[in-house]
């Protein structure tokens, strides 16, 4: 399954349904089809690649990438 941005381990997405929330992706199946994320408040979610889109954000990116051993730490 391709998307138009390929979704990497490290990356930042976001649900589609739900723009304010930032998911690092920790994993992807051997399918492709669902990634393994986790949030600030260290929960880990499943989701299908479709339910997400990846943040392109530079801005949003940055804030992520420099609250990142927030995220790690939990």
């Amino acid at each position: 399954m391709e998307t138009k941005n390929e979704i990497r381990i490290g990356d930042w997405v976001r649900l589609k349904s739900d723009l304010t929330k930032g998911y690092n992706v920790r994993g992807i199946s051997a399918s492709k089809y669902f990634l393994d994320c986790l949030t600030f408040d260290g929960k880990r979610d499943f989701f299908k690649i479709e339910e997400v889109e990846l943040i392109t954000d530079k801005d949003k990116i940055d804030y992520l990438e420099n609250r990142k051993d927030e995220l790690f730490r939990s």
